[in-house]
């Protein structure tokens, strides 16, 4: 049997097609007729309640597909005005249903426990608890105007300290104390000394009073004035304890009160002009008749020029008719907030405003609709490019391949975008949210604790702002897939608030990986063999070289008549001492290469190229090779002693070998600090090469690209192989004819 019999408007915000039959059955037994409306989605609400069509009350499903809880009721609580929300859902989101009391909306239902009883109960309880919650606003609203606007001294004091505790503005410019001194300051303060006990007295006989108490009594202002003023008392109850309402009316000079009257309105007019906010005054047309000085500071427009202009002229086209509807339902509502819309301003340009407009017909000093309109023009913008950001994601988890997924702590559920896991792993969760514990279940067993344990370690650390795990996870054909999961943390106050990830399927990688890695280890293995074999051959055929040695040197005091014998002997002679060289060579190369830790120390660059120079000086003295050197940007290098002076051995030598016999050879050395290096440079001018044609071959062992001087091509190779050693570089810079500049590496 139905209830109510009035007409009853009804808007359903449910997507659920068997939830909203359901509560429709319901509503149909409890209302006769009832104007239901339906909507599936927040879009489709935002239209319906832009329109300005009334409802009695709106019942919410959090879980619509186009927009996350907590956005949804922060969205639609401005437009859905004073009509009471009841929120229908499910019962694993009770405590976000019960935060969501705190944000605005009426009450909140559970789908499996809903039944006509408990829904008549809600519906008539939020539409009595939302009329009631006007009526208190708009009489909280009165009580302020009356106390703060209110030309009569007035103040709230505690009867038991008889400190004040709430002054208004009437009261602190009649007595001139500032709101902080009279906050420090008890009622006793304003009396004269004299009338201190006749004070006490009369507060005791109040605090025995239940109504009104009225009594004349000396007050002192702050410059020693002494007037007479007409209390009126009375009790009220202030942030939750009692005290005393007053309203002091000075008796003795009644122009004062009349000039505090004035100057309240001149503190109101001039409070109307310096605001921000455009407030006007227009008729049931939308007529201006009267308009804020802020106009020429909100819409670039002097307020006399809109005065008598239709404020709809301004509205921009796609807006105007939604704007008028909402203007309209003033006919029956005392108070409306307009949906922003786009204004158009003194440079013809579109700015947003959002409007609250109260009927004030009635009032004989307006006589008119009050509209205080707000510029929200940067706010606007902002939204259109966070709409946009979400547009990009949306568009991005469309177009990667990776499995992205953002998880929302406050409800505790993971939203997954694009196709990203239907294609790696095969489930259709595209656009949509997922219990936390369907990917807890998928991770393999032997690492799932440890994941679980990293990522709640990541989650807690609120220096972690992002970081990525690698796991096994279960695809649907019942393989495993080693997945790289990257995340980013959102924090408020330190706390996680949100994740957003993006999940890569890194099998065939791993894979190389674990190939990459045997072929490194079957490497260094053979790598340990040749340098073992090296060691063996070099150390095996010392032996036979010294005996060769040996025997050759005897063959010297032996006289050969036979000139194709001796050449014989000459031909093995120096063919031995070139296998010994080789093996020697051979030798320091394997030195080199088999040192894993070799001692450094801060060195002098000065001195080691001292040193070169030593060892090289018969020959520099013989060709007046000239050496200039600068290490005043870097004097010390931090390099092993004997690579140092051997490398310096090297390069002079190697320059006095390939001079140009055309002119002196001159060298220069000098060093600078680049970033993290020292750069050393050794410049000759000598006969120089073709690096581009050479360059594969510039460091190799036994390589020589001039004919005309002895060598072995060591050198360059030794000097390569000691900077690399020590994590340093060797590169080369020359042009055939015109000298070569190597450039050495090292680390500062």
């Amino acid at each position: 049997m139905p209830i109510f019999s009035k007409e009853f408007s009804i808007l359903i915000i449910e997507d659920d097609e068997n939830d909203f039959i359901k509560l429709e059955g319901y509503l149909k037994e409890l209302i006769v007729n009832p104007i239901i409306k339906r909507s599936k989605t927040f879009r489709e609400t935002s239209e319906i309640l832009s329109k300005g069509i009334p409802f009695d009350v709106i019942f919410l499903d959090l879980t619509l597909p186009d927009v996350n809880s907590k956005e949804l009721v922060n969205e639609i609580l401005p437009i859905a005005g004073d009509t009471p929300i009841i929120v229908i859902t499910h019962n694993d989101v009770k405590n976000s249903s019960v935060k969501m009391l705190s944000l605005g909306i009426s009450d909140y239902l559970f789908k499996n426990e809903i039944n006509p009883s408990l829904l008549l109960k809600s519906i008539v309880y939020n539409i009595q608890r939302k009329k009631i919650s006007i009526e208190l606003r708009e009489s909280e609203k009165k009580y302020r105007n009356l106390f703060y606007v209110c030309p009569i001294p007035m103040w709230v004091f505690d009867p038991d300290t008889l400190r004040f505790l709430q002054v208004n503005d009437a009261a602190i410019k009649h007595y001139g104390y500032t709101n902080e001194e009279f906050l420090s300051l008890t009622v006793s303060d304003i009396r004269p000394d004299e009338d201190i006990e006749k004070m006490k007295e009369a507060v005791e006989t109040n605090k025995k009073n239940i109504g009104l108490f009225r009594g004349v009594f000396n007050h002192c202002k702050k410059n020693g004035e002494i007037i007479q003023v007409e209390i009126q008392s009375n009790n009220i109850d202030f942030n939750g304890k009692k005290a005393k309402l007053i309203i002091a009316s000075d008796v003795t000079e009644k122009l004062k009160a009349e000039k505090a009257l004035k100057l309240s309105e001149q503190l109101f007019k001039a409070l109307v002009q310096d605001g921000a906010d455009l407030i006007g005054i227009l008729d049931l047309q939308g007529n201006y008749k009267f308009v804020s000085p802020s106009a020429a500071t909100v819409v670039g427009v002097d307020a006399d020029k809109l005065i008598g202009k239709n404020a709809f002229d301004y509205i921009h086209e796609e807006d105007k008719q939604r704007v008028i509807n909402q203007f309209n339902l003033l006919k029956r509502k005392k108070r409306i907030q307009i949906s922003p819309f786009r204004f158009r301003n003194a440079k013809n340009d579109w700015i947003w405003l959002e409007t609250i407009a109260t009927n004030m017909l009635d009032d004989p000093s307006v006589q008119g609709i009050v509209s205080n309109s707000r510029d929200i023009t940067l706010n606007i913008n902002y939204n259109q490019k966070l709409r946009q950001n979400f547009e990009r994601y949306e568009s991005l988890a469309k177009a990667t391949s990776d499995a992205i997924w953002d998880h929302d702590f406050e409800i505790d559920r993971t939203y997954i975008a694009g196709e990203g896991y239907r294609k790696l792993f095969g489930y259709n969760l595209a656009n949509q949210f997922s219990e936390h514990q369907f990917w807890e279940s998928k991770l393999h067993p032997e690492e799932k604790e440890t994941i679980l344990e990293e990522l709640n370690k990541a989650i807690k650390d609120p220096k972690v702002k992002q970081s990525e795990l690698e796991y096994r996870f279960l695809k649907a054909d019942g393989t495993y897939a080693h997945v790289r999961d990257r995340f980013f943390i959102i924090r408020e106050n330190g706390n996680a608030i949100r994740i957003l990830g993006a999940k890569q399927d890194v099998t065939s990688q791993k894979i190389e990986e674990q190939e990459k890695e045997k072929l490194i280890s079957e490497l260094i293995q053979n790598n340990k063999d040749l340098k073992q074999f090296s060691y063996i051959t070099s150390h095996n055929l010392r032996g036979p070289i010294a005996s060769l040695l040996g025997l050759s040197s005897l063959l010297d005091n032996y006289k050969v008549e036979d000139p194709t014998l001796q050449q014989i002997l000459a031909g093995i002679k120096k063919a031995t001492h070139m296998f010994d060289d080789i093996i020697k060579d051979l030798t320091k190369v394997l030195n080199i290469k088999d040192h894993i830790s070799i001692p450094q120390e801060d060195l002098s660059v000065s001195d080691a190229l001292n040193k070169g120079i030593a060892q090289n000086e018969t020959m520099i003295i013989e060709i007046n090779a000239k050496i200039e050197s600068d290490f005043s940007a870097a004097p010390i290098i931090r390099f092993n002693k004997a690579y140092l002076e051997s490398i310096f051995f090297n390069l002079i030598s190697n320059a006095i070998k390939y001079r140009s016999p055309s002119r002196e050879l001159k060298i220069n050395v000098t060093t600078e600090i680049i970033e993290n290096e020292i750069v050393l440079r050794f410049s000759d001018n000598g006969l120089g090469l073709d690096v581009n044609l050479y360059k594969d071959r510039l460091f190799r062992l036994y390589q020589r690209f001039h004919d005309h001087a002895e060598g072995k091509g060591l050198g360059l190779f030794l000097v390569k192989s000691q900077m690399e050693a020590l994590n340093g570089s060797i590169d080369i810079e020359s042009t055939v004819g015109s000298g070569v500049t190597f450039i050495l590496r090292f680390q500062k």
